[in-house]
């Protein structure tokens, strides 16, 4: 019996230090640490990311956190992670981060309504899976076969080239044609409706590829915004404008006038005054228009525009806006405020949306849509495209050379961000819409724009052949996950 208790004592010792040891080796091998940290703050919201970093020896494969906010906040946004929006929340890995190195910090980050921007972390775990395992792709819901614009109570629109002698225009590419029709309700034509294009001389203007534009736009039961009435370029500047010897400003107005009386009943909505900022020159751009006229051409052109069409939409249009603390922001809203302030029917402001891939940030972004939401005034995001790689950035340029997976899922958080936001900042009533600057990557303009020019990149939402059919990318699925988001978030809210 001795020798029995010994064995029996021997074999229980054994155990705990297996199971000591175990612990040990699971809590050194998956040891990471998360610390809650405050961006950004302002009455009524913040911005927050919360920072994982691996201590343990090895490679950890898929983490979660959990944390809680006070009551008084709520997040309404958030990137780099899959969020349940549920007090506590909690958030898991992408595809992209799952994977912490030894000795690496990674980091996801929300946006938060509320004056609270305090959080408390309850778990930070590891998934405990072995290194070197690889996961299966995840899967995607089965939703590739919806519509992006039924997710959406605005409109969702796509710059198209349709000058017919052009080999890249929807006119010349079924795939282009199909894919248009089946995911956006809004068109911008690219070229075909500026001033050049529309009044080529004094006595003559050309309706005719416009016309052809909108017939067929109207015949798949898709809307057409209108860019744009006036705009400083001086390729898109007609020369006998340039020369015009007459009463400028009346002339001026009468081409307003006479483009959106034409328009009247098959356009929804103008870019009336396009880029007129410049913040170098006392926020007025030297353009042809200031110079013969000063700042009064841009209120005449909504002036007009209204009176002819009261029941349009009318946009301010410009680039670089949306920092929303910047100098030609300051200058954005120096020219609404003058507009409202001597009662010029504008009705929005357009943000082009010429983003880089990490600028500007979310938060700067909300800030430039609040303040023009509290103005009254409607926001349409007119010209989104969101390259991968940045001339002035403080990496060597070009920082991808190919459409990886890490970039792929990289340039899908960023377009989620940017609708998100939208989403969050803009209420409904003042949701203009959104509007992708091009439809495949390798048409995107960007491609030929300065220190760009042979570099390639992919800002836009569909890859594939030149001529199609066309895939659609992660960034298409960071659109559409935000706009299915914003539909679930207002039903379970009753909005």
């Amino acid at each position: 019996m001795n020798i029995l208790a010994s064995l029996k004592e021997r074999f229980v010792y054994m155990l705990v230090i297996n199971i000591m040891l175990m612990v040990v080796t699971t809590s050194s091998a998956w040891a990471l640490q998360c610390k809650y940290k405050t961006e950004n703050s302002w009455s009524g919201g913040f911005v927050a990311r919360i920072i994982l970093t691996n201590d343990g020896p090895t490679t950890t494969q898929g983490w979660s956190v959990t944390w809680q906010q006070s009551d008084e906040a709520k997040i309404i946004q958030s990137w780099n992670a899959k969020l349940s929006r549920k007090n506590h929340y909690s958030a898991t890995h992408t595809r992209w981060n799952r994977s912490i190195e030894a000795g690496e910090s990674i980091s996801f980050g929300f946006l938060g309504k509320g004056d609270d921007s305090a959080g408390t972390i309850s778990t930070c775990t590891s998934n405990g899976e072995p290194s070197g395992h690889t996961p299966e792709e995840e899967d995607r819901p089965s939703y590739d076969n919806e519509r992006l614009y039924t997710h959406a109570k605005f409109p969702i629109g796509i710059a198209v080239t349709a000058d017919p002698s052009n080999d890249r225009s929807i006119y010349a590419l079924s795939e282009k044609r199909k894919t248009i029709k089946k995911h956006f309700n809004q068109l911008t034509a690219g070229n075909i409706m500026k001033m050049s294009y529309l009044h080529p001389e004094e006595h003559q203007y050309n309706w005719d590829d416009a016309d052809k534009l909108i017939r067929w736009a109207h015949a798949k039961k898709i809307r057409v915004h209108g860019h744009t009435l006036i705009w400083h370029s001086g390729y898109q500047v007609p020369e006998w404008m340039t020369n015009y010897s007459g009463d400028f400003e009346e002339m001026l107005n009468d081409h307003v006038r006479t483009i959106v009386r034409h328009f009247k009943r098959s356009v929804v909505s103008w870019d009336v005054v396009n880029e007129a900022i410049d913040e170098n020159t006392n926020c007025w751009r030297n353009s042809l228009f200031y110079q013969r006229i000063g700042p009064e051409y841009i209120a005449n052109a909504f002036q007009v525009a209204h009176d002819v069409n009261p029941k349009v939409d009318l946009y301010y249009n410009d680039y670089s806006t949306e920092d929303g603390n910047g100098a030609k922001f300051a200058c954005l809203l120096e020219l609404v405020d003058g507009l409202l302030a001597d009662n010029v029917p504008i009705d929005g402001v357009g943000f082009q949306m010429h983003v880089q891939i990490d600028w500007p940030s979310a938060s700067a972004i909300a800030s430039a849509f609040q303040a023009i939401v509290d103005r009254g005034l409607k926001v349409k995001l007119t010209e989104i495209d969101v390259p991968l790689n940045n001339p002035w950035s403080s990496v060597p340029f070009p920082q991808y050379t190919s459409l990886t997976d890490a970039a792929d899922e990289r340039q899908k958080q960023r377009y989620k961000s940017i609708v998100e936001t939208y989403l969050a900042i803009v209420p409904p009533k003042l949701r203009g819409g959104i509007t992708i600057w091009g439809l495949w990557d390798g048409d995107s303009w960007l491609l030929e724009l300065g220190d760009r020019q042979g570099v390639d990149d992919w800002p836009l939402l569909f890859t594939g052949p030149q001529d199609g059919p066309y895939k659609a990318k992660e960034a298409f699925y960071g659109v559409q996950e935000a706009l299915m988001g914003a539909d679930y978030f207002r039903q379970d809210e009753g909005l």
